[in-house]
């Protein structure tokens, strides 16, 4: 059923693109700011674990608890987390 509703909203979206093609109208872009919120708040969550990670082992003088996975996901889920914010010029 989910796949025959997602052909036919293609369909339909299909349709409209040509239409405004043809008619030369504004395109109207689909906005989808609350799955962005919510990815941008995922890596947040995300992010702060890895801290509380690193802070717990760099105060218990284990820094052996931060294994290189950490390392790499915290690189990883940096990257991402920049990518979901638009460019800014620094002044």
């Amino acid at each position: 059923m989910y796949s025959d509703a997602m052909a036919k909203l293609n369909q339909d979206l299909l349709k409209y693109i040509g239409r405004s093609l043809e008619d030369e109208e504004e395109f109207h872009f689909l906005r989808f700011e609350s799955l962005q919120r919510t990815n941008i708040a995922s890596q947040q969550v995300e992010l702060l674990g890895l801290k509380m990670k690193f802070q717990d082992a760099q105060n218990s003088q284990h820094p052996q608890d931060v294994t290189e996975n950490d390392l790499k996901n915290l690189k990883t889920v940096l990257k991402d987390y920049g990518k979901s914010w638009p460019a800014t010029k620094l002044s």
